[in-house]
């Protein structure tokens, strides 16, 4: 080996060693003058903004915040503009707030009225909020909602975020992280979609009393769904209009039906779920055909009755289970379909798939124009059924 080359691996591991040091340094001390937040909520008032941090490890240097004897506080400050409420909330606690680590963005209620959306791009920006954050609306105010305790973990922001996060192949809830969000947004309809959460306080008698949990608990719902289009509110919709997007647009592998077949109840669990479309526009009329491909099993069914087990279903009766769901599907799709079309909005998004299909026929039509009142939708859900 050369001089040269002995003195260049000499100066690189000089160099290392040094980084390495810096690195094992640098980030107790930042992490000592940081405020983490796991969880941010934003709330409109007439002066400009409300924004609630839910915090890990505060070094609180004036007290307030709530659960600070527990390791975490829940901090708030107002602003007219959203940096300057993080400034406030950074001024109470002495610390730099941290939102590298937030996985969840709760907006108010009241930004189903407003005709503005928060600049979430500018916390991405400027404070790197992770783009696989999750966005939500709450019923009511975003503070309330951070402020309930779960039944299963200390804050709330926690609790929400592993339910969601988790949730991404559920028939029953949609999860929208930033990044999805603005997909939506820059689409040709603008279309987004983003989970409304509530909160229902639970019975104490209902509470385990070994956990020795004095405190008001709560337990959230994740069915309703808020819809905007160009960043603003649109309408909100209800838990079979969930399933029906989910059955629509996204990849499944956990959710369920129950049917009714000659006065017998059944459960039906999904294990996967897939979508294809085919379209054309035919004399100016635009057509979009979606096949839902359903494999489900029979998860129960309710009273023994003449079968003692659901192996002992015979197959005549399966093929009417079959029937039933593939009823109940249908449906279900098509009722959102035209109580979004009645509002004007495409929940499916079906221009951009005739303008990806179709585009000889329908490169002409706008998205602001009238081919929603056109569009024939033909869903044929293909529903494929085990009993064990």
């Amino acid at each position: 080996m050369s001089r040269n080359h002995k003195k260049a691996i000499i100066a690189f591991l000089i160099v290392f060693a040094v980084a390495l040091c810096h690195l094992r340094v640098v980030p107790e001390t930042a992490l000592s003058e940081r405020a983490i937040v796991v969880g941010l909520g934003i709330d409109k008032t007439e002066k400009g903004y409300v924004v609630s941090c839910e915090i890990i490890n505060p070094k609180s240097q004036s007290g307030g915040g709530q659960g600070e004897s527990d390791g975490f506080a829940l901090m708030s400050g107002t602003g007219k503009t959203l940096d300057a409420a993080i400034g406030e909330i950074s001024q109470k606690t002495g610390l730099k707030v941290s939102l590298s680590q937030c996985n969840l963005i709760v907006l108010g209620n009241m930004f189903l009225t407003e005709q503005t959306f928060p600049s979430v791009n500018y916390l991405v920006q400027a404070f790197s909020v992770p783009e696989l954050a999750i966005i939500a609306v709450a019923e009511n105010s975003a503070a309330e909602l951070l402020k309930t305790k779960p039944v299963m973990t200390t804050l709330s922001a926690l609790q929400m975020q592993q339910t969601l996060h988790s949730a991404t192949d559920d028939a029953s809830i949609i999860s929208t992280n930033v990044k999805d969000f603005f997909n939506g947004y820059l689409s040709r309809t603008g279309v987004a979609n983003v989970v409304s959460i509530s909160a229902k306080k639970i019975d104490k008698n209902d509470v385990d009393k070994g956990s020795g949990e004095e405190k008001d608990v709560y337990e959230y719902d994740y069915s309703k769904l808020a819809l905007f289009i160009n960043g603003k509110s649109a309408m909100l919709l209800e838990k079979d209009d969930t399933v029906a997007i989910n059955y629509m647009k996204y990849d499944l592998k956990k959710g369920g039906e129950t049917v009714s077949v000659d006065g017998e109840i059944f459960g039906l669990q999904i294990t996967s779920k897939k979508t294809k479309y085919k379209t054309k526009v035919n004399g100016g009329v635009p057509s979009v055909f979606a096949d839902v491909e359903i494999k489900a099993r029979i998860l129960e069914k309710d009273g023994l009755g003449k079968y003692f087990s659901v192996d002992e279903i015979p197959e005549w009766l399966t093929e009417k289970i079959v029937a039933a769901m593939k009823e109940v599907v249908e449906k279900k799709i098509v009722a959102t379909f035209e109580k979004c079309k009645a509002r004007g909005v495409d929940v499916y998004e079906l221009f951009d798939k005739l303008y990806e299909k179709s585009f000889k026929d329908f490169k002409n039509e706008s998205p602001n124009g009238d081919y929603l009142n056109r569009i024939r939708l033909i869903v044929n859900a293909k529903i494929s059924v085990v009993k064990k």
